[in-house]
């Protein structure tokens, strides 16, 4: 028995195409057109191709555009179990929103046409909204029924198409990524969900549920897709084919479009050693073959608006000119020639304090900077394998909150507050806390 051809036949083959489907008793079927631009509907009985047009689409021209894309001889009779392509730009859809879940800092911009305004937590954001972070801000937002987006410092994106129609379970959502990096959680997606893409100046990104990350710098026009669970499919503009990304890999693009070879990400920077030399405090890291160099960013406080950032060769320990009982905070990643990032590592180190009655043990203090913050609230816990301690969770009444005599360990923390009008603010990290022995 021969094998039912599914190609797109074009020419004097149509006509022939649509009689062997209408005189097939199995339900005919056409190719997929490429990409995300079609959704997919199966003919139930008693369907009429006027009446599901009249339901599902908008525009004069769609039932011409629905019968020519599936090639329909005769548009009245339709076969239960047929699969129909549908225009994606002629369905009748409603808009879905995005929701600021996190914000900290009150000068982050939306800009909608012309106009401009402050970023504010709970906004409901619409489609082609453009998000700008300013450096040492950065946001979250959760797309309805679509997954989370976190955007660091720097990252300016437009929120190109948030919208559902009523034949796919999920909305359709596209990112453009103009500048900078973002974080995305999306909810597992099938075959009967709305595409999920995230586009930058030189490719395309498409998921059906993961976590992943993707970069863009505006300078030098390369893209950076990293993978942490799922898959997704790359594409540079200028290919026709996309390159499938698994757990724990990633892919550079360059600026004329074109994918590098896919990589395993690199492992987390992990410091071996935190040791007292007479230039300051110096840490030594676990070498891997595939990183290249690191990428530092520094503080004084935990939710720092300003931090320092620097890159530094991977083979070479890091000296930290200066370390006090108060904790300096880092954010480390490695990254690959290529330069693809590692997860991000928080950490917090200082001098530790000896206490005469806790021999062997050290502590440390940390700082939160609370300048132009009205009624903030902290609360912070140590996590113990399984056991959350909680260390305060109270209102602080001072410029500056400052927890002092905490143990190695690591820490959650949380802070909300109101800005000067009322709107509100909230943070909230992690932190591995290490403390130095100084030279005796």
């Amino acid at each position: 028995m021969k094998k039912k051809r599914t190609h797109l036949l074009r020419g004097p083959w149509v006509l022939l195409a649509a009689f062997a489907a209408t005189a097939s008793a199995a339900a005919a079927t056409v190719t997929p057109p490429m990409g995300d631009t079609h959704v997919a509907y199966e003919v139930k009985r008693g369907d009429k191709l006027e009446l599901l047009v009249a339901r599902y689409m908008d525009g004069a021209d769609a039932l011409d555009q629905v019968a020519k894309l599936n090639q329909l001889r005769n548009a009245s009779r339709l076969e239960v179990g047929r699969q129909l392509w549908l225009p994606r730009e002629r369905m009748r859809h409603e808009p879905v929103s995005a929701r600021v879940a996190s914000l900290s800092c009150n000068q982050a911009q939306v800009l909608r046409g012309e106009s401009t305004r402050v970023l504010q937590l709970d906004d409901k954001l619409d489609q082609d909204s453009v998000l700008r972070m300013p450096a040492g801000c950065h946001a979250s937002l959760n797309i309805q029924g679509g997954g989370s987006i976190g955007l660091p410092s720097g990252a300016t994106v437009r929120l190109k198409v948030l919208r559902r129609n009523a034949l796919e379970a999920s909305p359709e959502v596209q990112i453009e990524l103009l500048n900078g990096r973002i974080d995305l959680d999306v909810e597992r997606r099938g075959s009967k969900d709305a595409p999920f893409l995230v586009r930058t100046p030189t490719s395309v990104a498409g998921v059906r549920g993961t976590s992943f990350r993707v970069g863009f710098d505006e300078k030098g026009r390369q893209t950076r897709v990293e993978v942490q669970a799922g898959v997704v499919g790359a594409r540079g503009l200028g290919e026709s084919a996309e390159v499938r990304v698994g757990a724990g890999q990633g892919v550079s693009i360059n600026a004329e479009g074109r994918s590098q070879a896919v990589e395993t990400l690199p492992p987390e920077p992990r410091i071996l050693a935190l040791q007292a030399v007479p230039a300051g405090w110096q840490l030594q890291w676990q070498r891997a073959d595939s990183v290249q160099r690191l990428h530092i960013e520094r503080a004084p406080q935990a939710n720092e608006r300003q931090w320092a950032a620097e890159d530094v060769p991977a083979d070479q320990p890091w000296v930290l000119a200066e370390l006090g009982s108060y904790a300096t905070f880092l954010k480390l990643q490695s990254f690959t020639a290529g330069g693809l990032f590692s997860e991000r590592v928080d950490v917090a180190l200082c001098k530790g304090i000896k206490r005469a009655d806790e021999p062997g043990r050290l502590r440390c203090h940390i700082r939160f900077d609370l300048e132009s913050l009205q009624e903030p609230h902290l609360r912070l816990t140590r996590s113990e394998g399984e056991t959350v301690q909680p260390v305060i969770d109270a209102p602080v009444q001072s410029r500056q909150a400052v927890v002092r005599g905490l143990l190695p360990g690591r820490y959650q923390w949380r802070l909300s507050a109101k800005q000067a009008d009322g709107a509100p603010l909230t943070w909230e990290g992690s932190f591995e806390l290490l403390a130095g022995v100084d030279k005796e």
